[in-house]
This record gives C-alpha cells, sequence and structure tokens, in this order.
C-alpha cells in the first residue's frame, strides 16, 4: 500500500522536471502570478503547496480535502503594483461531503481600473471600455487511500478586450501525502508532501488577432 501511494507522487512530482512557462509575460500573468489569493499566501511566500484548507486550491487542488465542513471567504485589495487604480476580488467557498469529495467553488477578478478608447484605424472614436480579468474554478479532491489526497481543478478563464471577451478552459492536478510519526513523546509530528501541475493540458486562449499559451505551472512543497 505504501509503495502504491510513493508510485503515485513520484509520478506527479516528476512532472515538475517538464521545461514551464517561466517567463510567460501574457494577458493573464496578473492572475497567475502577481496577485495571490489571500493574505496567507502572501504571508508565506506563496508556498500553500502542502497547506490543507480553502486557498490551497490556487496551489494544490489536492490541499481543499483539510476542509472540515464548510470554508467560506472573501477578500479584496487595490492597487495592483504599478496599476494605481486596480481592484482585485477573491471569493471562494468549501464543503466537505462527509469525507468521501470535498468540492469548492472560488473566483478571482481583477479590473485594471483604467478606461482604454476605442478608436477605428481612421481615428474615429467609438467608445471606451475597462480591461479585466477572471477566473471561475470548481475543485474536487478526495482521499484514494490512506492519507494519500488527490484533486483537480477545472478552471474557466476570462479576458476582456475592447467589446469582446475572449474565453478558456484549462485544468490542474494535485496530490498531497500525509504521514505521522508515532513516538514515545508524541504523536503530532506530521509530514506533508504535495506536488501539482497547474494547465496540465497546456491550453490557449485564442485572441481574434493571436492564439496565446496560458503558463504551464508546477509545484512541489513539503512541510
Amino acid at each position: 500500500m505504501i509503495f502504491r501511494k510513493l508510485c503515485v507522487l513520484i509520478f506527479i512530482a516528476l512532472l515538475n522536471l517538464l521545461p514551464l512557462h517561466a517567463d510567460y509575460e501574457g494577458s493573464f500573468s496578473s492572475l497567475f502570478f502577481y496577485r495571490q489569493p489571500s493574505s496567507k499566501a502572501e504571508a508565506m511566500g506563496r508556498g500553500l503547496v502542502a497547506s490543507a484548507d480553502l486557498d490551497s486550491y490556487f496551489y494544490n487542488p489536492a490541499g481543499i480535502y483539510g476542509i472540515d465542513f464548510i470554508e467560506c471567504k472573501f477578500n479584496t485589495s487595490s492597487p495592483l503594483y504599478f496599476y494605481e487604480k486596480a481592484r482585485y476580488y477573491q471569493a471562494g467557498f468549501g464543503y466537505n461531503l462527509k469525507n468521501k469529495l470535498v468540492i469548492s467553488f472560488n473566483f478571482n477578478h481583477l479590473n485594471y481600473g483604467y478606461k482604454s478608447q476605442i478608436v477605428t484605424p481612421e481615428g474615429l472614436f467609438i467608445g471606451e471600455w475597462t480591461p479585466y480579468s477572471s477566473i471561475y474554478t470548481v475543485t474536487m479532491a478526495t482521499s484514494i487511500f490512506n492519507k494519500f489526497l488527490f484533486g483537480t481543478n477545472i478552471n474557466y478563464a476570462v479576458k476582456n478586450y475592447q467589446e469582446n471577451s475572449y474565453k478558456t478552459f484549462y485544468f490542474d492536478i494535485g496530490a498531497m501525502y500525509i504521514h505521522r510519526f508515532n513516538t514515545i513523546l508524541t504523536s503530532n509530528n506530521i509530514l506533508t508532501i504535495g506536488a501539482s501541475l497547474i494547465n496540465f493540458t497546456s491550453s490557449k486562449i485564442n485572441y481574434s488577432y493571436v492564439d496565446e499559451e496560458l503558463p504551464v505551472i508546477s509545484h512541489l512543497g513539503i512541510i
């Protein structure tokens, strides 16, 4: 049984060796790399890969299995680096279905706070638009066998450009292994290993003028 757990975890950890989009600077970079889903994530150096709560969905979908019953949250912040009028919103809700399945819904939205004009090639003013990016996420996590957790994210990303909204789906997978060390002195020593692969489908968002690849991000954490 232990061998099976380790084999699955090693397989997911090996995915971290893939060449990934470390230099991604596309239209969703603000939501993927700039603003994180909570102050806890920022305070912990964005290291929630092996954490088990609602916030962990962003880093490792298996982590939401740590929700005991119901967990919900909302936060907002402003500004965003050099976007002085930008505002970020994040909301989430998680529910534990009798320890058989944990499901959560999360929403990330970034309004850049400025207006851009729509002008024809001839210089005719048509209107204004405010750029924003949004990601809607449904997360499911379960315990496959004794302390080995597996989770997946279904993400729906939206980016507006002028009068058009461009949309795409992408998917994440993650696993977590929790081991308790029982000694004479204490039984509360815990080792948690987490690994995940964000956008393992290498999805793209199709703009009218170009196809942009979303970043593929790997995480590996031990606490």
